[in-house]
Formats: C-alpha cells, sequence, structure tokens
C-alpha cells in the first residue's frame, strides 16, 4: 500500500472511529490454536489456545511436568495434564517441571462452544461510492451469525486476496470494512477455527486516473467512472488554463494546470481530475515513455528493444520530438548529469524541487526531475531522472483538493521522496 493510500485510509479510520460510526480498531490478527480434545502441547509466547467444550484430551509437555489447577471452573484438570472441558470460559493452568523449584508457569486456557452454525450474511456484495472524496468514504458491511458474537468473541479477519486492503473493525455482529482504493477482496473470517469468506467489490465513482493530459485548443469529456458527468456540478480552479462546461466538457486554453472539480448534485461528494495542458511534443513525448517503461531496467542494455535506463528513457521519449539533449536521433541517450547539464546551458532549469510547488501545480507535464548530490562524480552529482505526466487529485475531510504529481515511471507517492536540492528541468 502507497504512502497516500495508507495515510488517507488510517486518516479515515481514526475520524470513523472518533464519530462512533466503527466499534473500535481493526481486528489484529493473532496466533488463535484451536483445538477438538486430544493432544494439546502447552502454547508458545504468541498463542492463544482455545478447547471446545464437552471434549477431552491431555496438555503435554516438552519436559516431565505436574499440572494443575489455579483459577477457573471452565475445566477440570488431573496432574498428569489429562483434562476435561466443561463449559464455555477460560481457565487459568500451571505446569511446573519435574524437580524445578518456585512456582511453576500459568497458561490461560479458553473454551469455546464448537461454532457449528456460524455463517455470515451476505457472502458477497458489490458496492459503488466516490473514491475521491475523504468525506464520503467507500465501505460496506456484513454480519455474524449464528453464534455469540460479544466483545470477547474469538473472531479473527485476514485479507486473502485482491487489490483492496480494507480497515477492518466489529461491533458485535456487525462487521464494517473500509477502503480508500476501489478494486476487489476476499475477507476472511475465522471464529473459532472455522472460516467463512466474504467477497466485496467496490466500484469507485471518479474521474479516471484523476488526470486529464491535453494540448491547447484540444477540447474533451471529462473521462469518468461509474457516473455520468451530468450528475455533477463543475468548476474549474484555472479557466484561463482550462474551462469546463456542466455537461463535462472541458476545452484547454493555454499551458498550465487546473483542478476541475464536480460537486454531486444528489449527494454532495467530490470528484475531479487536475488538467495538465502542455504541448503535443510533450503528450507524444509522455506517452512513448510510458511505452517504453513497460520494458525491463538494464543499464547494461539500455538502448536495446524492450530495455531502458532512466535517462534512455527520456532521451527516447523525448527525441521524435525534436528535444534531444545534444545527441540527435540515431546517437547514444546521454546519461542523466548529461542531459541536465544540456538544459542547464539552455537556461531551461526551473527551480530546486519544493514540494508547495507542487501542492500549486507550478509543474508542467513534460518537465524532468534531476536527483543530484549523489557523490556518483557525474554533473552535480546526477545519478537519475525522472519525467512528470502531469497530476491526480483527491479531496479531503475539509473539501480541499490535494494533488501530486504522476509520473511516467514511479508510483504517485514518488512525490514524496524528492529532496529539496534535486532540479527540475523543461525540455
Amino acid at each position: 500500500m502507497n504512502r497516500n493510500v495508507f495515510l488517507r485510509l488510517l486518516f479515515l479510520a481514526m475520524a470513523l472511529a472518533f464519530t462512533g460510526l466503527y466499534g473500535g480498531a481493526g481486528e489484529a490478527l493473532a496466533a488463535n490454536l484451536y483445538y477438538d480434545g486430544g493432544e494439546v502441547p502447552l502454547p508458545g509466547a504468541e498463542d492463544v489456545v482455545w478447547i471446545y467444550n464437552g471434549r477431552s484430551g491431555q496438555f503435554v509437555s516438552e519436559e516431565e511436568a505436574t499440572f494443575s489447577l489455579k483459577k477457573g471452573t471452565a475445566i477440570s484438570l488431573k496432574s498428569d495434564g489429562s483434562f476435561k472441558a466443561k463449559k464455555e470460559g477460560q481457565a487459568t493452568i500451571s505446569v511446573k517441571e519435574a524437580g524445578a523449584k518456585g512456582q511453576g508457569v500459568n497458561y490461560i486456557i479458553h473454551v469455546v462452544n464448537y461454532p457449528k452454525n456460524f455463517s455470515i450474511s451476505p457472502k458477497r456484495r458489490t458496492t459503488t461510492g466516490p473514491s475521491q472524496d475523504d468525506k464520503y468514504p467507500m465501505q460496506t458491511s456484513f454480519q455474524i451469525k449464528g453464534v455469540n458474537a460479544g466483545a470477547t468473541a474469538p473472531v479473527e479477519f485476514s485479507v486473502e486476496e485482491g487489490g483492496m486492503e480494507p480497515y477492518i473493525s466489529r461491533n458485535n455482529r456487525q462487521v464494517r470494512l473500509l477502503t480508500s482504493v476501489p478494486g476487489d477482496c476476499t475477507v476472511v473470517v475465522n471464529y473459532a477455527g472455522v472460516v467463512k469468506k466474504f467477497r466485496w467489490s467496490m466500484k469507485g465513482i471518479g474521474v479516471k486516473d484523476g488526470t486529464m493530459l491535453m494540448a491547447p485548443n484540444d477540447s474533451e469529456k471529462i473521462p469518468m467512472q461509474n457516473a455520468a458527468p451530468q450528475k455533477f456540478k463543475w468548476t474549474s480552479s484555472n479557466k484561463a488554463v482550462a474551462a469546463v462546461s456542466q455537461d463535462g466538457r472541458v476545452t484547454a486554453k493555454k499551458i498550465g494546470n487546473a483542478v476541475i472539480t464536480g460537486v454531486s448534485k444528489a449527494k454532495g461528494f467530490r470528484v475531479g481530475c487536475v488538467v495538465s495542458v502542455t504541448t503535443q511534443p510533450k503528450i507524444n513525448a509522455i506517452d512513448r515513455g510510458k511505452k517504453i517503461a513497460e520494458g525491463t531496467y538494464s543499464l547494461t542494455r539500455r538502448m536495446q528493444q524492450g530495455f531502458y535506463d532512466c535517462s534512455s528513457l527520456v532521451w527516447r521519449a523525448y527525441v521524435p520530438e525534436g528535444i534531444n539533449f545534444g545527441v540527435p536521433y540515431g546517437g547514444y541517450a546521454p546519461v542523466a548529469g548529461a542531459e541536465c547539464q544540456f538544459l542547464e546551458r539552455q537556461g531551461k532549469i526551473v527551480s530546486t524541487w519544493k514540494e508547495k510547488d507542487m501542492t500549486k501545480l507550478n509543474y508542467l507535464a513534460g518537465d524532468l526531475m534531476f536527483r543530484t548530490n549523489t557523490g556518483n562524480g557525474h554533473y552535480r552529482g546526477i545519478n537519475h531522472v525522472e519525467m512528470i505526466a502531469g497530476y491526480d487529485v483527491h479531496y479531503d475531510t475539509r473539501k480541499k483538493a490535494v494533488v501530486r504529481c504522476l509520473w511516467v515511471n514511479r508510483d504517485p507517492d514518488y512525490s514524496y521522496t524528492i529532496n529539496s536540492w534535486d532540479m527540475i528541468g523543461r525540455p
């Protein structure tokens, strides 16, 4: 899970717990061991032993030991470790190795009825909800049935598969799931050793990828997912860069960035995108760079078909558009330091990286970030270059648009790893 998604999910979980929508913190996985009688090894430091009510068996130790019942009436116990589970509850037993001095080691044993009637309802659910607005979290729920589901019930949760890692909480029988990323997952519910599964498919209402890349005078419909653009009231943060009509059509005016926001007419949640207006050659370079990045990273084979490194990707993406960093088409791609040096000589270094400049949308699609000061002996100690591919956006609980850069060959959270001395160039 990337940094931005994790922080959004954690904030939402804390907020919902505080407001009472959730019963408490997410269920933690315990190392619970369930026994249907028979031989029961003594538990390790992180293990919890559960025995089904009515079952008989014998506790065993690696060493010869004497067993005694210290507390509770949930089991009966003999000195050789033989036991019978008599009722739901817990008991404390003491295990003292033969010849050992002092007190024995105490263990807590839990007794629970076998959950033969345990079920969940429903077994699967498909939901649709806003995927870009933190004030309206994507969530669903299901019920535990057929068993005692109080606060101390032996319930464990895990996520078996899928693209979501939901926050899971339980309030007695009701289980709630919260996610900040649409997708699919299977939640495994283990009640006293018996497993049931819940399948959740979450379809997000929002703008595809949270971004639009356009050239001046282009006009396009907003690429909505799971909703019609007519169901929203649209505004632009910078009409001089990009204007939007109420049927969801964006018209690019001039080079720059603008946040296009739609507010649901029915429910008030927000969706949106950042329109990044740049030149058509730079759009072509970004698209070409993304295709090159589908290959295999290799320093030794960086110029071969199907392979790349960071600087060859940038050069090969740009050179067909007439931007060659001093090495014409058919040559061998310069390294990242040489690409930065060429731009600096051309007066095309914009600034050093500032996160506030990102949040103000001051960087343009097609700009390059050069990682400096690495001590590798290259120009300005540069050992890496990345290409900005636009921005994405989500809305926090105060209705504020939160943006971050998108990258041709990196996760968006790469934006938060860049140093203040790294340089921004504009080919």
